[in-house]
């Protein structure tokens, strides 16, 4: 992956193996003077389709900061809440900003909190979750109208996930129809197996980590000898998916789609 831009000592616009540009994450990757070359393993968090309009305040916001936001955002997502790319770094922002009014003593009550904690609960545990979080990592209490405003902010990037869902489900859509067509098999799109291996691919999209294990290249060095029709098919998965921006794709993540494809095969064989 090829570094392009540095925002800070940790995060970077990189340009991936597809051309797309992708925000990472990697300590002591905004030392390297671009345009230069990252080792994927090195990698802890890549976000695609990043609004331009927050790498710039980002810049100069400390790595505590940065580290509360990116633990509110996985609770969000531990929540099963459908959240952006976006997110990480609104609340990046926002965090930043309730710092400093409440350092100055600023106070702006919400007017539409009542109902916010009404209506939307579980965005409003992730909101005292990182209220909390803000106290214990930083020594600063909040005002309780803080929960509030973070739970606006996970409200607002689901809205914005919703227009990313119909995007992943339209390439989807697209790697059922190759794993037919290069397989042989017509797919039941009403079957339980079938549910289940999009769940696992919406999973595969929204990934922001990248996790190299050996044990994984030797499981993969199996599959490729006892399954090839469904490596030689994830493969081609594989380059679609990073020709729609969804890159690119490690090879512990390539065993991961072969996995899947080889158990919608053998049920969609039985059924």
């Amino acid at each position: 992956m090829k570094v392009v831009k540095n925002i800070n000592n940790n995060v970077a616009i990189c340009e991936d193996s597809a051309g797309n540009e992708v925000v990472v994450f990697s300590k002591g990757i905004g030392f390297k003077k671009p345009p230069t070359e990252v080792d994927i393993r090195d990698i802890e968090r890549t976000f695609y389709h990043v609004d331009n309009r927050y790498l710039s305040l980002i810049r100069n916001i400390s790595d505590e900061i940065v580290d509360i936001a990116m633990e509110i955002r996985d609770y969000a997502i531990r929540k099963n809440l459908a959240v952006s790319g976006n997110l990480l770094f609104s609340l990046i922002d926002h965090i930043n900003f309730a710092i400093e009014r409440v350092n100055k003593g600023m106070y702006f009550a919400l007017p539409i909190k009542n109902d916010i904690r009404f209506r939307f609960e579980d965005e409003m545990e992730v909101g005292k979750f990182g209220v909390k979080l803000i106290d214990q990592k930083l020594k600063i209490r909040m005002p309780s109208d803080e929960a509030c405003y973070i739970a606006l902010n996970i409200i607002n990037s689901e809205t914005e996930a919703s227009q990313q869902q119909a995007r992943e489900a339209m390439v989807i859509e697209k790697i059922t129809s190759l794993i037919g067509e290069e397989l042989g098999i017509e797919i039941n799109r009403d079957s339980i197996s079938y549910s289940r291996f999009c769940t696992h691919m919406h999973y595969l999209l929204r990934k922001t980590s990248f996790q190299s294990v050996d044990a994984y290249n030797e499981l993969l060095k199996t599959v490729m000898t006892t399954n090839p029709r469904e490596y030689e098919c994830a493969l081609k998965v594989r380059t679609l998916l990073e020709e729609s921006g969804f890159g690119p794709l490690v090879d512990d993540e390539l065993l991961f789609i072969t996995l899947h494809i080889s158990r919608l095969y053998r049920r969609e064989e039985s059924e």
